[in-house]
């Protein structure tokens, strides 16, 4: 079975995962390969393999680097403020941990249980480095564990969300995804009619919600989508 999830997760680094993953079982029938174990399916999965990404030739390796770089990059330019200097600290992080499970543990997807039912040591190794995104329930109720190194930090989970939601608005979306996440607020109300129809608007209140924080930081203030 870590066989079929090693290729499993092989394949879904591929911007077209069926395609590579039929590709990777044909030629294991074709050259009656069997598996020396679970990190030599990625590298048969990817053996001579160049993705062109927009003008880039990139093996997996490569793409994965100049992915976490932009990423980061981006995530840094948009967060200049002080205020946020420690989520920039916290993906930072997350993205450079991230890139040394894929470059020095590939098959680290498959080894994360030791048996049916039992977490590998590995598990919690990669739980404590990397934390977890931000979640929400049924209720709204938001949950985030962050890495085990930044546990006194000062974090917004969810302003990857923020950026999401910023962005659908710039296609024409009305309605702040964190919207239902924010009238779930147990202590008081702060959502109002302008979270589904028009977020931008909030950011004359005195007290600015996650999207109109943004929205001012990103010298939006006074400005409507088109």
């Amino acid at each position: 079975p870590a066989f079929i999830v090693a290729l499993c997760d092989a394949a879904l680094m591929h911007c077209h995962p069926a395609h590579l993953f039929f590709n990777a079982v044909e030629r294991m029938k074709e050259h009656h390969w069997t598996p020396a174990g679970i990190d030599s399916v990625y590298a048969f999965v990817f053996d001579g393999l160049d993705l062109d990404w927009r003008g880039h030739a990139d093996t997996f390796q490569s793409l994965h680097k100049r992915t976490v770089a932009t990423a980061a990059n981006e995530f840094r330019d948009a967060l200049k403020a002080d205020v946020f200097k420690e989520n920039v600290r916290w993906f930072e992080q997350v993205m450079a941990g991230a890139l040394k499970l894929r470059t020095e543990h590939g098959g680290f997807f498959a080894k994360l249980v030791s048996s049916p039912g039992m977490l590998s040591q590995l598990f919690y190794e990669v739980f404590d480095e990397m934390g977890t995104p931000f979640m929400t329930n049924a209720l709204f109720n938001g949950y985030f564990y962050p890495p085990k190194k930044l546990k006194a930090a000062s974090i917004q989970p969810y302003l990857p969300w923020v950026f999401l939601s910023i962005r659908m608005t710039f296609r024409g979306g009305k309605k702040c995804l964190l919207h239902s996440f924010c009238q779930a607020r147990p202590d008081k109300r702060v959502t109002d009619q302008n979270c589904e129809n028009s977020p931008w608007e909030r950011v004359r209140l005195p007290e600015l919600c996650p999207y109109a924080q943004m929205w001012k930081t990103w010298g939006l203030t006074g400005k409507q989508p088109v």
